[in-house]
């Protein structure tokens, strides 16, 4: 996961763009819950200046 909060210690967003940096493929899965939505943060600023059509981004909600 990225981004970190005081319940998941993870990767700061500089770690974070890192890893994406290195990243191959083209799929990407990220969740509203994964780091109380900073994972999803981190990734679309990442993507940002990106082509939207070079990757596949998929999210989940949780509706509870």
């Amino acid at each position: 996961m990225f981004g970190e909060d005081d319940v998941w210690p993870g990767k700061t967003e500089q770690d974070s763009f890192k890893i994406l940096d290195r990243f191959v493929g083209n799929f990407i899965d990220t969740a509203d819950v994964y780091t109380r939505g900073v994972s999803g943060e981190i990734v679309g600023k990442w993507l940002q200046g990106k082509k939207e059509d070079d990757y596949v981004i998929v999210t989940k909600v949780d509706s509870a």
